[in-house]
C-alpha cells in the first residue's frame, strides 16, 4: 500500500463521512437522508441534504501531506486472465419485446472506471461533492464546476503552487485487485477560492483565467468543537461508532488510527465514546 495515497472508498470510511455529514447537517438544522443502494451505484448519490442529492468522499491522507488525492480512474486485474485493464464477462438486462419479462443477456464490461469526479452519473444528479479532509476540513462543491477545473488545472497549474515533489503527480494506490490512479494536487485548491488558468500568456498574448471556489467550507477546528460539545445529538453516537470503526480496522496503520483519534477529539472528551 502507498504511503503517500490510498484514498480508501471502503465501507468503514465511507460510513465514517456519511455519519459526519448526518451529524454536521443535525447542528445546522438541515434534514440529511440517506441514499439508497440502488441510487449510490447507479447515480453516485450517497445522501441528501435538504433534498439536494450529495456524494460524499473522504480523503484520511490530506493533513499529512498537503494533498488532496483527485481519483482519476480504477484499473482492474482479471486474476483468471491475468489481464491488467481490457474487458471481463458481464451481463445487463432488458425487457423483452414479446413479454413483461427482464431478460439477460451477456455484454462483456470494461475493466477501467473513471474516477468518480469523471462519472456522468455523478455531473448528472449531484449538486454536491462532499470533501471531507480529516484535520483539515469539510469542502462542499458543485461537481461540474470542479470538473471543469479540474481539467483546466492539470493543462496549465502543473509548474506551480508545488507542496512538495509529489504535487501534480499520478499516484497508484493498490489494492487486492485493482489499482486507483489519483492526481495529487495542492489542498489549498479545494478550501479557497482559486485561479483556474484557461489559456497562459505568451509574449504579447494575453492569457485567459476565472475564478472558482466552494459553495462551503468548514474548517476542522469547528468541526472539533462541535463534536465535543455536541454529544446530545442523535447521530453522534452513531458517528463515534464509525470512528471505533475505523481505529479497529486492522488494515488501517497506526498512523492513520491516531490521527482519526485526534481529528474527533476523543482525548478532550468528557465521556466515554464506545
Amino acid at each position: 500500500m502507498n504511503k503517500e495515497y490510498n484514498l480508501k472508498d471502503s465501507l468503514t470510511s465511507g460510513d465514517l463521512g456519511v455519519s459526519l455529514m448526518q451529524f454536521l447537517s443535525e447542528h445546522y438544522k438541515k434534514e440529511s437522508v440517506l441514499g439508497t443502494k440502488e441510487e449510490d451505484i447507479k447515480l453516485k448519490i450517497d445522501m441528501y441534504i435538504d433534498g439536494k442529492a450529495c456524494q460524499v468522499k473522504t480523503d484520511y491522507y490530506s493533513h499529512l501531506t498537503g494533498h488532496a488525492a483527485i481519483e482519476l480512474a480504477e484499473i482492474n486485474f482479471s486474476l483468471k486472465d491475468k489481464q491488467f485493464g481490457g474487458t471481463r464477462p458481464g451481463s445487463y438486462g432488458v425487457m423483452c419485446n414479446h413479454c413483461d419479462k427482464q431478460v439477460i443477456k451477456p455484454q462483456r464490461q470494461p475493466n477501467v472506471t473513471a474516477g468518480a469526479l469523471l462519472q456522468q452519473p455523478l455531473l448528472d444528479n449531484c449538486s454536491n461533492l462532499i470533501y471531507i479532509m480529516p484535520n483539515v476540513g469539510v469542502i462542499f462543491y458543485n461537481p461540474k464546476t470542479l470538473n471543469t477545473a479540474l481539467w483546466y488545472w492539470m493543462k496549465n497549474h502543473t509548474n506551480q503552487d508545488k507542496v512538495n515533489d509529489k504535487t501534480w503527480q499520478i499516484q497508484p494506490a493498490p489494492n487486492p485487485n485493482y489499482i486507483s490512479l489519483s492526481l495529487l494536487m495542492p489542498h489549498s485548491y479545494l478550501t479557497r477560492k482559486q485561479e483556474v488558468i484557461v489559456k497562459k500568456g505568451y509574449a504579447s498574448q494575453q492569457g485567459e483565467s476565472y475564478m472558482v471556489e466552494p459553495y462551503k467550507f468548514i474548517t476542522w477546528p469547528e468541526i472539533q468543537n462541535l463534536i465535543i460539545s455536541e454529544d446530545k445529538n442523535r447521530y453522534w453516537q452513531p458517528m463515534m461508532n464509525n470512528v471505533k470503526k475505523f481505529i479497529d480496522y486492522e488494515y488501517n496503520k497506526k498512523i492513520h488510527r491516531e490521527m482519526i483519534e485526534d481529528a474527533f477529539g476523543i482525548q478532550l472528551l468528557h465521556k466515554s465514546v464506545y
